[in-house]
Order: C-alpha cells, then sequence, then structure tokens
C-alpha cells in the first residue's frame, strides 16, 4: 500500500494491487501455494535424474564434421543413424526400387472433369468447385 501526503495534510492510499474480489484473490493465493509445494516435490527428483554436466558433455560433443573441405556436405561423426532402404542412398535409387517393388501396379492416372461450379461467398471472392471421375490408368 502506498500513502501519499499533500501539502494540506490529506492522505491518499493507493493499493497497488487492484481492488480484486476477495474470492479471486483467494483462487490466486490457493494457486501459488499449489505451484510453489508442486515445485518443490519436483526439484529434487529433477536434479537426481537431469545430470546438467551429462547435458552439457552432450551438447558440447562434434556431432557433425565436413565431407572435405568447409564447403563440402557435412555428416553426422557416428555414422547414419538408420536406413529405410538399405544400399539406397540416392533418390533415383529410391525410385528404382519403388518401380521395381511395385511393378504390377498403374503409376499414373487421370481423371475426367465432369463440372465446374463457381460459388461467390459473402467476401466477394469466387470459388472454383469440380466434379470429377474415378481415376483412369
Amino acid at each position: 500500500m502506498i500513502v501519499i501526503l499533500t501539502g494540506t495534510l490529506q492522505v491518499h492510499c493507493f493499493d497497488p494491487r487492484g481492488t480484486s474480489p476477495l474470492w479471486i484473490r483467494f483462487i490466486i493465493a490457493v494457486l501459488r501455494a499449489w505451484f510453489f509445494v508442486y515445485d518443490c516435490l519436483n526439484y529434487i527428483p529433477y536434479e537426481l535424474f537431469n545430470s546438467p554436466s551429462a547435458k552439457l558433455q552432450k551438447s558440447e560433443r562434434t556431432k557433425a564434421k565436413p565431407v572435405k573441405d568447409l564447403d563440402s556436405p557435412w555428416r553426422n561423426v557416428d555414422g547414419q543413424l538408420y536406413e529405410d532402404f538399405p544400399g539406397e542412398d540416392t533418390i533415383d535409387k529410391l525410385f528404382t526400387h519403388a518401380v521395381k517393388l511395385f511393378a504390377d501396379r498403374p503409376a499414373l492416372g487421370t481423371r475426367e472433369l465432369l463440372e465446374v461450379h463457381e460459388e461467390k461467398q459473402p467476401n466477394g471472392r469466387i470459388f472454383e468447385k469440380v466434379e470429377i471421375f474415378d481415376l483412369n490408368f
């Protein structure tokens, strides 16, 4: 609470917390107490199981190195972590692998355009909605 004294002995009281109802201040006090207890109960397990020094060592280690010079691609020092398709390390090899794997299935189809509907929106824009037929391979 701040008390302001003026020259004519008038006292003005100002409450910087505002004039919130008592029930709101009570709810806020309960929440603050709850969060304080929660923080106290979780601090010790957090410090025990999340070692800051281990995290610091892991973040400071070298994670990638350039293949040749600094302008060349960078690679993970631990090697590639996983490979979905072993031996398929380029997009061309992946495409060839997919073609061989699904050779009996159709790959490209077309659809016949049946009708175009123009729909005016309330803001003045016009949307075109299309009706299309099933895929033809």
